[in-house]
C-alpha cells in the first residue's frame, strides 16, 4: 500500500509539473501561432521531427559462472519541450554454466518486456522517468513451496514462464553532443514482490536520440 501511494504521489507530482510546462509552452507559442496547429510541428511542419529514440542496457551480472543482462530499445514523441512519452521493450538474457549434472552444460533464460515510458526533463542534464512493463519471464519450475526444481527432458533444464508486472520510477542524468546524448538511470520498482525474479533496483547506461 505504502509503495502504490508513492506511485500516485509520484504520478501528481509529474502530473502537476507537467500542467504548469504545457501551460507555458501554450501560452508561448500562441503568441507566434499564426491560427495553424504549429505546437504539434516543427517548422517544416514534419510531425517526426518531435521524435525521440534511444537504447539502454541494464541488469547486468557476471559472476559464479553466470551473465546476465537486458537491452531496452524504446521510441517517444515530445508533448512538450520537457514532457515525452512513448514505448519501450527489453529482451533480457541469463546465461549460466552447469556443473555435476551429466549431459547438460548451460542453463539459458530469455525474457520479455514491453511497456509505456514517460519522461520529465527537470533541468537540461537531469530527467524523471516513469515506466510500466509486462514481463514474460522465463525460470525454473517450483513446488508447493516455492523451491525451485531442476527437471531435466531431453537433455536440458525444463523451464515454465511467469508473467509480472512492474512499475519504475527514477532518475537519470544525460550528457549531451549535439543530438547524441549519453545517459545513466536508477529506477525502482514499486511493485516487487518477495517471490520475484528480479532485484527492484536496475542501474541503466545507454544512449539516445533527438531527446
Amino acid at each position: 500500500m505504502k509503495k502504490l501511494l508513492l506511485l500516485a504521489l509520484l504520478t501528481a507530482l509529474l502530473a502537476g509539473l507537467t500542467h504548469q510546462d504545457a501551460l507555458a509552452q501554450h501560452r508561448k507559442k500562441k503568441k507566434k501561432s499564426s491560427g495553424k496547429m504549429d505546437e504539434y510541428f516543427d517548422e517544416s511542419g514534419n510531425v517526426w521531427a518531435r521524435m525521440w529514440y534511444g537504447a539502454q542496457v541494464g541488469q547486468i551480472a557476471f559472476f559464479n559462472n553466470q551473465f546476465a543482462a537486458a537491452v531496452s530499445p524504446m521510441a517517444a514523441y515530445k508533448i512538450t519541450d520537457k514532457l515525452s512519452a512513448g514505448l519501450i521493450t527489453k529482451i533480457s538474457y541469463t546465461y549460466e554454466r552447469v556443473r555435476g549434472i551429466p549431459g547438460v552444460r548451460n542453463f539459458q533464460t530469455l525474457d520479455l518486456s514491453a511497456g509505456p515510458i514517460v519522461r520529465y526533463r527537470i533541468i537540461p542534464a537531469l530527467f524523471a522517468h516513469v515506466e510500466y512493463e509486462v514481463t514474460r519471464f522465463e525460470h525454473l519450475p517450483t513446488d508447493n513451496f516455492g523451491n525451485p526444481l531442476i527437471i531435466i527432458e531431453e537433455d536440458k533444464i525444463k523451464t515454465e514462464h511467469t508473467t509480472q508486472p512492474y512499475a519504475y520510477v527514477g532518475l537519470g542524468y544525460e550528457s549531451q553532443v549535439g543530438v547524441w546524448g549519453y545517459e545513466i538511470s536508477l529506477v525502482y520498482n514499486l511493485l516487487d514482490r518477495a517471490d520475484s525474479f528480479r532485484i527492484p533496483w536496475d542501474l541503466r547506461f545507454g544512449m539516445n536520440y533527438n531527446f
